[in-house]
């Protein structure tokens, strides 16, 4: 078990900031399934396109992500992935870490695939009820960078990735276009300032409900 000496900063966002909402009466639409998700550079900033091949009708989902500001990070475009530019300020970073390691259900310890120093949260055994696209590998669902990085890697379901995706806070892991990893699996952006810690600890939430099978539900990002 890690533990941290900080205690984590906590910033309530109201509607108004944190952007839209569930809506109970959002009419069906078609969701999709990511065929393939390719990355290029422009500028200084990288742009992600996501082809999709609508499969099945599902209830339409406001997540209340705001846009990320400004211009994506420089991140390394091989492994081991790590985010070069815009990095979190270690007391966000050990903020964060703090809320990782107390989710419920969940144990931590180094992580699995990561570098040296990166610390994991895996679900508990008699918890994991997601399917094999919500674990990194065994029961590792996410894990932090160290201090010089900040960023994450999570898994998200996909209504959750494509919505992450599309407002900037994530990238799509290289490996999942080569079915190495899944394409759940996502680099989430380390949190710049106590803003941007809430919308990161709500996506690592939703990664914790989609390893424990409790993705369907109400997402913890309608607050």
């Amino acid at each position: 078990m890690v533990e941290t000496a900080q205690s984590p900063a906590r910033v309530t966002m109201n509607a108004d900031s944190i952007g839209c909402l569930w809506s109970s009466d959002c009419p069906d639409n078609l969701s999709g399934i990511a065929a393939m998700v390719v990355s290029r550079k422009v500028g200084d900033n990288r742009v992600f396109q996501t082809r999709f091949r609508s499969h099945r009708k599902a209830r339409a989902m406001k997540l209340p992500l705001p846009q990320r500001r400004g211009q994506r990070p420089e991140t390394t475009e091989t492994n081991p992935r790590r985010q070069l530019t815009q990095n979190a300020p270690e007391e966000l970073q050990e903020a964060l870490w703090e809320r990782m390691a107390g989710l419920p259900n969940i144990d931590t310890g180094p992580s699995l695939v990561s570098v040296p120093g990166a610390r994991a949260i895996f679900i508990c055994s008699d918890c994991a009820g997601g399917p094999p696209s919500s674990f990194i590998k065994a029961r590792e669902f996410g894990h932090i960078h160290p201090v010089h990085d900040g960023s994450i890697h999570i898994t998200l379901p996909e209504h959750v990735r494509d919505e992450a995706l599309d407002k900037g806070w994530v990238e799509p892991h290289p490996l999942a276009a080569r079915n190495i990893v899944p394409a759940s699996v996502v680099m989430v952006y380390g949190p710049r300032d106590p803003q941007e810690l809430e919308v990161v600890w709500a996506l690592v939430q939703e990664s914790q409900r989609f390893a424990s099978g409790a993705a369907g539900g109400r997402s913890v990002l309608a607050v």
